[in-house]
């Protein structure tokens, strides 16, 4: 009985401690892509081209990814074809879209709703989409999850964003 009583103990320990973890955030960072964020467990890196790292589970999809190469690029253009591409293949719409920046970076943000037929989150969705370009390289960061839910991991992981001296502007 007594043993019966310690491995519960450490098990609520462990569930406590990753609990702990995920409340706080889990600190990524991505040396060659100039960015660091608190995702709200750990990432894996989905693709190369672009780079592209993905934390998905039932509560919540969180994505940063980033491309090079715009030199001289037309911030509009670029930026409205990333969104509609992004919200589209979540099926959403947008609902609302503001200004926002980073040092040496402009910024758009878009939240949107949505409805996902699979994955690790399915039915109706609800985000934030935030993207910023410098001239020469363009960040998306996004996060998503069930409609109605109410999630403070997306504010700590969209806020947490930040850029790393390496990639301030050109």
């Amino acid at each position: 009985m007594r043993n019966a009583g310690l491995m519960l103990t450490v098990v609520l320990l462990a569930f406590s401690t990753r609990a702990l973890a995920q409340a706080q955030g889990v600190p990524f960072s991505d040396p060659k892509g100039g960015f660091k964020a608190m995702f709200p467990g750990k990432p894996s890196q989905t693709s190369d081209a672009p780079p592209t790292f993905v934390l998905a589970t039932a509560s919540g999809i969180y994505v940063i990814s980033y491309t090079e190469g715009h030199d001289g690029g037309d911030w509009a253009q670029i930026q409205n074809a990333e969104r509609d591409s992004t919200i589209t293949s979540l099926n959403g719409k947008v609902s609302q879209e503001k200004e926002i920046s980073l040092p040496g970076y402009r910024g758009k943000s878009y939240t949107f709703n949505g409805n996902l037929p699979s994955g690790a989150i399915t039915g109706p969705i609800s985000g934030e989409l935030r993207l910023y370009f410098n001239g020469h390289r363009f960040y998306m960061v996004m996060a998503v999850v069930p409609q109605g839910a109410k999630s403070d991991a997306v504010a700590k992981f969209l806020d947490s964003f930040q850029l790393l001296p390496a990639s301030k502007p050109h």
